[in-house]
């Protein structure tokens, strides 16, 4: 009477032991599809397939996977600083920083300090403001008081806010006064243009993202700006404290300078179960005439902004390289959200210049160096002839455009691209 339950509990042990060998044999096969059977190791399961499948420096990882029981612990036996699982709030910040929505919380307008309040130098488009006021208004009250003599940054608090926020102001246009609340969140661009004189233009690449204010990202930034550059004969292009982003939109504002069919950049990327060495070309090009392009960098400028300035000095488009020495940010990293809305970020390769330099810790030497002490643009204008005291307006403009909206954001460089 007791042979039949035994067997069946037998059964049941067998059948539980098999699925379980089944379940755990699926980690190390990097080859199949990622899933995640097991409710309570979502995470990783998912991290454990995505770094066998990604990661580019093998030897760091662990010979047998199935000793760790969180997620946590199985990055913090991987000795790679670039290589990350960020849980909460700090994967919902990091996610924020691919975006420049989240530094844009306001009316998203240029303004400048006049005797009766504050007039609107600059609208941005799609931001709160837009459709409601314009450049050339004067504000004259918020919430009840006046901003007549105040200083800049006295404006700036009266203006600011969070999203939801609400104000009310009394704004003069010629002779009307509006009265309207229109504080909320918004993107910001991540490109910016200026003239300086009637040949010369200054354009600043904050980063190379895909949400921005603009649909289709910083590379379709960077072609409407050219566009509206038409006129000038030289572009003073400003990449400093650019810590990079996307690999993918590096490429496409890359195309915007340089030939169809021209080699852009070289990587080296784990793919699967081999290394695979790919040559990346221009596919589309959108030239914008014959322009003279000074390229300006620091030891902030880094990934794929690297990236960008390794391509435009190889291909030989920057007649000069104004700075110092690069960050030296090498890699390109391929990036996911795991099952439980966790990120995780892995070097996925390395990148190399068409010279065969690997960018990594060495970085871009500037054909133009400077001191550490010196200031690349005011260097730039003195080449040019004049030297900054002629532009005087357009540097400080130019310097205070910079400090504004440098992307500073995210805390470690990017070369980064999404996993499908």
């Amino acid at each position: 009477m007791i042979v039949r339950p035994i067997k069946t509990y037998s059964l049941v042990f067998i059948g539980a032991l098999s699925l379980l060998l089944l379940m755990s044999s699926c980690i190390y096969d990097p080859t199949d599809p990622f899933f995640y059977d097991n409710l309570f190791n979502r995470d990783l399961e998912f991290c454990k397939k995505f770094l066998n499948r990604y990661f580019l420096f093998r030897d760091l990882l662990p010979e047998n996977d199935s000793i760790f029981t969180t997620t946590i612990s199985l990055f913090d036996s991987i000795d790679e600083p670039y290589t990350r699982y960020l849980t909460g709030d700090t994967a919902q910040e990091f996610h924020g920083s691919l975006t420049t929505k989240a530094r844009g919380k306001g009316l998203g307008i240029e303004y400048d300090s006049v005797a009766n309040g504050v007039v609107i130098t600059y609208l941005y488009p799609n931001a709160p403001g837009a459709g409601v006021l314009q450049p050339g208004d004067t504000i004259l009250v918020v919430n009840g008081d006046t901003l007549a003599g105040v200083t800049m940054a006295i404006a700036g608090l009266y203006l600011g806010a969070w999203k939801s926020d609400n104000k009310i102001m009394t704004i003069k246009r010629d002779t009307v006064v509006l009265d309207t609340a229109v504080i909320q969140e918004y993107a910001i661009p991540s490109v910016y243009i200026d003239s300086i004189d009637t040949a010369l233009a200054y354009m600043f690449i904050a980063s190379f993202l895909d949400s921005t204010n603009t649909a289709g990202g910083t590379a379709a930034e960077i072609k409407n700006a050219l566009g509206r550059m038409q006129w000038a004969e030289t572009v003073i292009i400003d990449i400093r404290d650019n810590l990079g982003g996307n690999f993918n939109q590096c490429l496409d504002a890359v195309s915007h300078f340089i030939a169809a069919g021209a080699a852009i950049i070289i990587t080296s990327d784990w793919n699967i179960d081999s290394i695979k060495v790919s040559t990346w070309l221009v596919s589309d090009a959108t030239l914008r005439g014959t322009k003279t392009y000074l390229l300006l960098v620091n030891d902030s400028t880094a990934g794929a902004a690297e990236l960008f300035a390794s391509a435009l000095k190889e291909n030989k488009v920057a007649t000069l390289i104004t700075g110092v020495n690069t960050y030296g940010f090498g890699y390109k990293q391929i990036m996911a959200f795991t099952p439980d809305s966790n990120c995780v970020i892995a070097t996925n390769g390395r990148v190399i210049s068409l010279s065969g330099d690997t960018l990594h810790e060495t970085g871009i030497t500037p054909t133009d160096p400077v001191s550490v002490n010196e200031d690349a643009l005011e260097n730039v204008l003195e080449e040019i002839g004049g030297g900054a005291a002629q532009y005087q307006e357009a540097y400080i403009r130019i310097s205070s455009l910079r400090e504004k909206h440098y992307s500073r954001n995210r805390t470690f460089p990017l070369c980064f691209i999404p996993e499908n």
